[in-house]
């Protein structure tokens, strides 16, 4: 339950003169962001000020104030949290209404120059039903299951084989076998991608890897909490091809022990034959095999995730009629995933070079292991309570997907509450998004011996990119540099929440 309304957010300025400053930005309306930067260098303060000018620009709202969600400003009228139609919703009330549109010139004008200042903010993003408490969770360390899709995949099966001892459930939708790579880009692309490699000597290289210590011991050469998998796989994917989908069952099959739950679609929608990607109600791409933005295909009713849950979660039971509607943008929250990647690099782990001007050098990008600064969670209602105890779902984008529209339109956000899942969706830092999508060229044996591995599809690294000649088969253990970030988010989720 919300707590009383109390003074203006720690932070804000309670003499701040918003005429004054709207009046400053005013004189330059055609550079808004750059006045915003000049007058208010952290972005922090950015975002307040563009809410604390819409409270004085609107005399029907109040506020600031701080309530159990965060900083909010109140309709005078309605008593609801709103921000004039920029957000959808502020407060985690599903019935939060609209502000009616503007009823003379001046406001709408107001409204518009607040909402440019608001976009610019990234209010958004800001997620006002945001809690504060960022990956502090207290999810069930005892429950954690990971996915994800194309490259996602690839790397939620590596991430599920080198911590099985902890990970309970891994689905990989769309994405290559394990380990076939071999650190090699050419192979990733000729053997995994467009290819059908065998199971047994990939078997052999994670006992290997486990007797080693380089990954979580297996118990008599099983896993010993990783009990269930899913594997979704269109027949007429041209992008990682259907051989690809069968070997990565064939390797579950056999370092599980038991078969995958496995799903190639169906006839009626027509996902048994759709392109490369995620299937989602809320998809905005085509269904089949083309020109594709965002890699989240819609096929009818046809719902990976719905399918996916119901694999890695047999405790809960199936109904379809639990699918929650849209999930606000607003409550998918972002949490600062920099931070971990500095306590990893703090650790000294290497990166190879991304790039060449007249001799190869590491980007900051690379430097960041291609992560981005920003990662984003969606916490149900039900998990959202001091003593709530809910399971935890890694997600994981794909190559050029955007990590944000992921975790918004993919589908896992509308399951959580059935499934009480706390779902978190790491992130890749966009690359330039190379053009081609299917096997038919095949990669040249000669690209096994840059100098530089450059990621230009925003991939996780499921062949060694990050590895370079020194390290080989490090992607595929508990030091790979983007496993060890993942490693911290889910221990941070997992932790006991502090008072």
């Amino acid at each position: 339950m919300a707590t009383e309304p109390t003074s203006i957010a720690s932070g804000d300025d309670p003499t701040f003169d918003p005429h004054a400053f709207r009046c400053s930005c005013n004189r330059r309306v055609g550079v808004l962001r750059e006045c915003m930067r000049e007058a208010l260098p952290d972005r922090d303060k950015r975002v307040r000020r563009a809410l604390q000018l819409l409270a004085h620009g609107l005399e029907v709202f109040s506020g600031p104030r701080v309530t159990s969600h965060g900083v909010v400003y109140v309709h005078r009228v309605t008593g609801r949290l709103t921000l004039a139609g920029v957000l959808r919703r502020i407060a985690t009330d599903s019935k939060v209404a609209l502000l009616p549109r503007p009823v003379n010139a001046a406001i709408s004008h107001r409204l518009c120059l607040l909402a440019g200042f608001a976009a610019f903010a990234g209010l958004s993003a800001l997620a006002s039903a945001d809690d504060g408490r960022g990956l502090k969770r207290g999810g069930d360390p005892h429950d954690v299951a990971i996915s994800g899709v194309s490259s996602g995949a690839a790397m939620a099966v590596q991430y599920a084989v080198a911590h099985s001892r902890s990970i309970v459930g891994v689905g990989a939708l769309a994405g290559p076998p394990w380990a076939c790579a071999d650190g090699r880009v050419s192979q990733a692309i000729n053997s995994c991608m467009c290819g059908s490699p065998p199971a047994q000597p990939r078997i052999d290289t994670a006992r290997e890897l486990a007797a080693e210590g380089k990954i979580d011991p297996l118990d008599s050469g099983r896993p010993q909490a990783l009990r269930r998998a899913f594997v979704f796989h269109s027949a007429t994917d041209a992008t990682v091809v259907p051989l690809s989908g069968r070997a990565n069952r064939e390797f579950l099959a056999a370092f599980i022990g038991q078969p995958p739950t496995v799903d190639e679609g169906n006839a009626g929608d027509g996902s048994d034959r759709a392109g490369h990607g995620i299937i989602a109600p809320g998809g905005t791409d085509a269904c089949r095999n083309g020109a594709a933005l965002t890699y989240i295909r819609r096929c009818g009713e046809e719902d990976n995730v719905r399918d996916l849950f119901r694999a890695l979660y047999p405790d809960v039971a199936s109904d379809p009629s639990q699918r929650d509607g849209d999930i606000p943008a607003a409550e998918v929250w972002q949490f600062d995933q920099q931070r971990l990647i500095d306590q990893v690099k703090a650790s000294g782990s290497s990166v190879t070079w991304d790039a060449v001007l007249w001799w190869p050098y590491t980007t900051a990008r690379r430097r960041n292991f291609d992560l981005a600064a920003i990662g984003y969670l969606y916490v149900p209602p039900s998990c959202r309570g001091a003593d709530a105890s809910c399971r935890v779902h890694v997600a994981l984008h794909g190559c050029k997907q955007d990590a944000r529209t992921f975790a918004l339109r993919s589908g896992y956000n509308n399951w959580a509450e059935r499934y009480r899942a706390i779902i978190v969706y790491p992130a890749i830092e966009p690359g330039s998004n190379l053009s081609g999508e299917s096997c038919t060229s095949g990669a040249p044996l000669w690209a096994d011996y840059s100098l530089v591995e450059p990621n230009p599809n925003g991939c996780w690294d499921w062949w060694g990119y990050l590895d370079g000649f020194t390290q080989k088969n490090r992607y595929l253990t508990k030091a790979a540099p983007q496993m060890q970030v993942i490693e911290l988010i889910i221990r941070e989720v997992t932790a006991p929440r502090g008072p």
